[in-house]
């Protein structure tokens, strides 16, 4: 009898422990909350290429006035694998930042647009939710909307200029914040793909 009482008591009281330890993880949120690394998607694709979240030129030339848009995930041929500076972000205390520049700077969103600041309290509040273990969807945390292409469609990528791992050209899109149904998915990516004979001088990292 007295080993019965005493199941029943330390059954109930572990079943209810499962129970709260479950609620208390179905009741965390679904996002991400730190990580470093080029912000890549591929639901538009260029040849081989996916795209990444980009500062418009790079190397020493950036200009860190001017929108940021989605440029062709850089690839080179150096062993460090690096991805390049202007590609790289860290998501910290829900604001995205290039830190490899000083200063560093913020993502913040005006009027739908990618821009950048190096006041931290300019930074927009973004949240990065997961859609599985390793796509997201960035949402402003402010107006709900989500980042897109807009009005563009993939097709609609453009020549920058630049060419690299054998003349492979390097393309852009816009990036703008919308709908959420239309979000695309992004991924990190902490290290940038190989190609032979491209090596970019060590200021693109």
């Amino acid at each position: 009898m007295f080993w019965s009482l005493l199941c029943v008591f330390s059954c109930t009281t572990t079943a209810k422990t499962k129970a709260m330890d479950s609620a208390n993880q179905s009741s965390e949120p679904n996002v991400i909350e730190e990580m470093s690394g080029a912000v890549v998607t591929s639901d538009c694709t260029y040849e081989s290429y996916s795209y990444a979240i980009d500062i418009l030129l790079s190397c020493g030339d950036e200009r860190f006035d001017d929108e940021l848009r989605l440029h062709t995930f850089k690839q080179h041929a150096w062993s460090h694998k690096k991805v390049f500076r202007d590609q790289k972000l860290t998501f910290r205390d829900e604001h995205l930042w290039f830190d490899e520049y000083q200063p560093r700077r913020c993502v913040q969103i005006e009027g739908g647009r990618w821009f950048l600041s190096t006041e931290a309290s300019s930074c927009t509040k973004l949240a990065l939710d997961l859609q599985d273990d390793a796509h997201f969807v960035i949402r402003d945390a402010s107006t709900e909307q989500c980042a897109t292409l807009g009005e563009a469609q993939c097709t609609d990528h453009e020549w920058t200029g630049g060419r690299e791992c054998g003349g492979i050209d390097h393309r852009y899109l816009p990036l703008v914040m919308g709908n959420c149904e239309t979000a695309l998915q992004f991924r990190f990516e902490t290290e940038a793909d190989s190609c032979s004979d491209e090596y970019p001088e060590e200021v693109c990292f």
